[in-house]
């Protein structure tokens, strides 16, 4: 039983702790081909994901997505 609430712990303590990364690779592509990519700090918590942008505009299309970085 000690194992099995061990395990539940450890595994909500990596959940909690990789949810809230302090660093993001964001990337800006345009027609789907990068034009500039890099690391910022994420000092506010959120998730990297809010950060994500897609819109097309007189058919050029532009996209600045951001996932977590280690």
């Amino acid at each position: 039983m000690k194992k099995v609430l061990f395990a539940i712990l450890v595994l909500a303590c990596v959940a909690g702790l990789s949810s809230c990364t302090k660093k993001c690779y964001c990337k800006a592509t345009l027609n789907g081909e990068e034009l500039a990519g890099k690391t910022v700090d994420n000092d506010s918590g959120k998730a990297c994901s809010t950060y994500n942008y897609k819109a097309t505009v007189l058919g050029q299309s532009v996209e600045y997505k951001c996932s977590p970085s280690l």
